[in-house]
């Protein structure tokens, strides 16, 4: 009587540990398989390569003998070079538990692997970017105010997604650029009205400049404003916020702007160099692969080098600092003592091909990056879309790159 009363204990400890046994048993050969093909995907150099690791790994004739011919499963589910996250589940048959209709289970694993990465090694992009701030446009002006906040973050995101290393520093120097002279004397251009949200066609207070006596005017004032220096992101991300927050657009009567000086002030920028130490969240790491960027918004032509009307302007630089020609200003951006020219780009964001931008086309490394419109709508993706363009180029870097 004992043993017929424990005989279905006894098989229904049998029969679930058989089944345990089963899912324990798949569990362990679906983790051993997700951590190597994690750890695979982690030593690749793109998110489509990591991609293919991991499903080689899980399609190969060894793993699917070790599964059973059950089907897996398997997703790259995070990705940056060197670091890789695998999910992967399998539906196992049970025995037991089928008697009474419980067919399969479900058994889930996370795997993820980390590639440690030399403090040589580091990855630093600068950006520098020219605005034009002119009565027009306050839409790019407000765009890169909005880009501000969490700038790095983001940007390191769209190169995640487009399968590209991250950069472990991240700098911008914003440059706001108007006019140092072309007005027209009987012109009072537009500028923003942050109080009404509109335009108004007046200068600003103390925003027009003229010589003394001169009732004409010549340019705007500022016709530059620069940071003076990068702002490292994300650790001076507020700095960053409140350089960009006052920015008002106005001026630029005649409609051709100041752009080739704010080019040459982009230029002029302190910029990362090779093997120089920077700054990381991780702590110091020498500069192994440099990006430097000038990145340009504008929605009309440029002023030659040298323009007369904005050589009357007592605030327009010195020839030692702004060339007078546009062979002069090209030799600049050949110049490595100016620009390092490893991983250089000069990206534009224009609605137009004009006239007096037409020689910078020619320069090597210039980048028709999109129109203004899609430059605006998304600065930080916008961006990352340039810089990918130069990461991803092979061969040297003495091409001009197009889009």
């Amino acid at each position: 009587m004992v043993a017929g009363i424990a005989l279905p204990v006894v098989i229904l400890f049998a029969g679930t540990a058989l089944d345990y046994s089963r899912l324990n048993l798949a569990h362990t050969q679906l983790q051993s398989a997700a951590d190597a093909a994690a750890l695979h995907a982690a030593k690749t150099a793109t998110r489509a390569e990591a991609t293919a690791q991991v499903n080689a790994v899980f399609a190969s004739a060894a793993y699917k003998s070790m599964m059973d011919g059950n089907e897996v499963t398997a997703t790259l589910t995070a990705y940056s070079v060197g670091n890789a996250e695998v999910t992967a589940s399998v539906e196992v048959p049970l025995t037991f538990a089928a008697m009474f209709g419980d067919m399969e289970k479900t058994v889930g694993v996370k795997a993820a692997a980390s590639i440690g990465r030399s403090a040589s090694s580091g990855r630093a992009l600068d950006i520098a970017m020219c605005i034009d701030s002119t009565g027009s446009m306050q839409f790019i002006i407000d765009s890169v105010k909005n880009a501000a906040v969490g700038f790095a973050a983001n940007l390191n995101a769209n190169f995640q997604a487009k399968g590209l290393a991250p950069f472990d520093s991240i700098r911008v120097r914003p440059i706001f650029f108007r006019d140092f002279g072309g007005n027209n004397p009987d012109y009072r251009s537009d500028h923003y009205d942050v109080s009404s949200g509109g335009y108004i066609d007046l200068f600003p207070n103390g925003n027009a400049w003229k010589p003394a006596g001169d009732s004409r005017f010549y340019g705007d004032d500022v016709p530059i404003h620069a940071a003076a220096d990068f702002y490292a992101l994300p650790t001076n991300e507020s700095a960053l916020q409140a350089f960009v927050a006052p920015e008002l657009a106005y001026g630029g009567g005649d409609y051709v702007e100041s752009g080739m000086e704010c080019l040459n002030e982009a230029m002029d920028s302190i910029w990362t160099r090779p093997g120089s130490t920077i700054s990381t969240p991780g702590g110091p790491m020498t500069a192994a692969t440099v990006f430097t960027v000038v990145a340009i918004w504008t929605d009309q032509d440029a002023h030659p080098p040298g323009f007369s009307w904005s050589l009357l302007n007592a605030t327009y630089p010195p020839g030692s600092k702004m060339p007078r020609s546009y062979a002069a200003l090209q030799a600049k951006w050949n110049n490595e003592a100016v620009i390092p020219q490893g991983n250089k780009l000069l990206a534009f964001f224009i609605p137009r091909d004009f006239p007096n931008w037409a020689p910078i086309r020619l320069w090597d490394h210039y980048l028709a990056a999109g129109t203004l419109t899609q430059g605006t709508n998304a600065v930080v993706s916008a961006i990352a879309d340039a810089v990918a363009t130069i990461d991803r180029a092979a061969g040297p870097k003495t091409v001009r790159l197009t889009k």
